[in-house]
């Protein structure tokens, strides 16, 4: 049975058949008993039955609230005089079918629900534009949908279907398994592409930084206090000092702990019936932090870093279950061996990942084996739609590949 339901978090991780709609909503396929416990999960916090409909039957169209839109007194909106209508998915504005011969545009009128400008008369949301308006925006020039297509799947993929990969769908399943997989592809989204090249770029820089203050931050805290206090400032360092003085365990206990207790509250807010969620998530966030940190149980700094190291790993959430274990190693090493540790497990990361291939790709291509066009085509960059559509990438041609070495 289908039932659509209103979520925030990892959908994907509650195991269900999953469709994902957009804007928070999806579809799962489950069976009547375990729908029962939907309302445990925190990451549901709404969910209702799923109504099959057709269009024939006056009480679907009333269902699908079609019937209000198109009373007199609703909107009395009929379709009669429409020449193109466009909903739900958007509308591919460089398409020749919408190009008059001239390259002028024949959309007629343009209502993007998301976009940022002047409202239609009888909305306040999005931006009304006209012909003129979306021939003189190159904006709309150069995106090729207009589209709220979050966590969609047909878009990546064929895009990715056009670089030369390979897609595996499986039945019942919302997931696709693409190969070869490229290590940069952790930190790509498809929310990239639906903005302007800078724009994206930034993000994109923005997940680099926060993957390695996840991976890094408590290892090079714990290193730089315990190892190498000479490097920090005199009056951080004094504050440091002046913290761990009124806490009766070792930094390195000290940030094992906290980081210890943030996976079993991340686990038991994830676990705990919905209506639980939130007060764990309270409890244990301010609470506990705030009463352990009074007590003197632990310091604020440590506090300070093991929430900044959690909040980082979000932004990187494909990566989340490595980091977990990666932060965890570079934390070891940053106490007994200080930043020449840290700097030693580092090489031998780079190592293992320059060493590991995809389906006889590098995983780390195009940045090692090291090729400019591609690396500031789509990893360093983001570059255009035009330069995107034109210039090709495919795997096969990625350096090191071993298609490439075989020519």
């Amino acid at each position: 049975m289908e039932y659509i339901v209103k979520y925030s978090g990892d959908i994907l991780s509650l195991g269900y058949t999953t469709e994902i709609l957009g804007r928070g909503y999806a579809i799962l396929e489950l069976e009547p008993m375990e729908a029962q416990r939907l309302g445990r999960h925190s990451q549901i916090e709404y969910y209702e039955p799923a109504e099959r409909l057709s269009p024939v039957l006056r009480s679907d169209l009333d269902a699908a609230c079609i019937t209000p839109v198109q009373r007199q007194e609703g909107f009395g909106l009929t379709g009669q005089g429409t020449a193109v209508g466009i909903i739900d998915s958007g509308i591919d504005l460089t398409h020749p079918e919408f190009l008059t011969e001239t390259g002028n545009t024949r959309v007629l009128w343009l209502w993007d629900i998301s976009g940022q400008g002047t409202p239609p008369p009888w909305s306040h949301l999005g931006a009304e534009f006209s012909a003129g308006d979306i021939h003189e925006n190159p904006y709309y020039q150069e995106v090729a949908k207009i589209a709220e297509a979050e966590h969609s799947q047909v878009v990546p993929v064929c895009g990715k279907l056009e670089e030369g990969r390979v897609a595996l769908l499986v039945e019942g399943t919302p997931s696709v398994i693409l190969a070869p997989f490229l290590f940069v592809e952790n930190f790509q989204t498809l929310d990239d592409y639906l903005t302007r090249p800078f724009y994206g770029t930034f993000i994109r820089w923005l997940k680099y930084i926060a993957f390695f203050l996840s991976a890094f931050l408590p290892g090079a805290y714990v290193a730089v206090v315990v190892h190498h206090p000479e490097l920090l400032p005199q009056g951080l360092l004094l504050e440091i000092a002046r913290a761990q003085a009124q806490t009766p365990l070792p930094l390195m206990v000290e940030t094992l702990t906290l980081y210890f207790l943030y996976e079993v509250l991340r686990e038991a807010g994830l676990r705990a019936p919905r209506s639980l969620s939130a007060t764990v998530s309270i409890v244990g966030g301010l609470v506990l932090g705030d009463t352990a940190v009074a007590a003197g149980l632990v310091s604020a700094p440590s506090l300070l870093v093991v929430a900044l190291t959690a909040i980082a790993g979000y932004a990187v959430p494909r990566l989340y279950e490595p980091l977990s274990l990666l932060r965890l190693a570079f934390l070891l090493l940053g106490n007994f061996l200080g930043i020449w540790g840290i700097m030693a497990g580092l090489a031998f990361l780079l190592l293992d990942l320059c060493g590991t291939e995809s389906f006889g790709v590098p995983l780390l291509a195009p940045v090692s084996p090291y090729n400019g066009r591609l690396a500031w085509r789509d990893v360093f960059a983001r570059a255009g739609w035009p330069r995107l559509a034109k210039s090709q990438a495919l795997v096969q041609n990625m350096p090191g590949s071993n298609d490439t070495q075989r020519r």
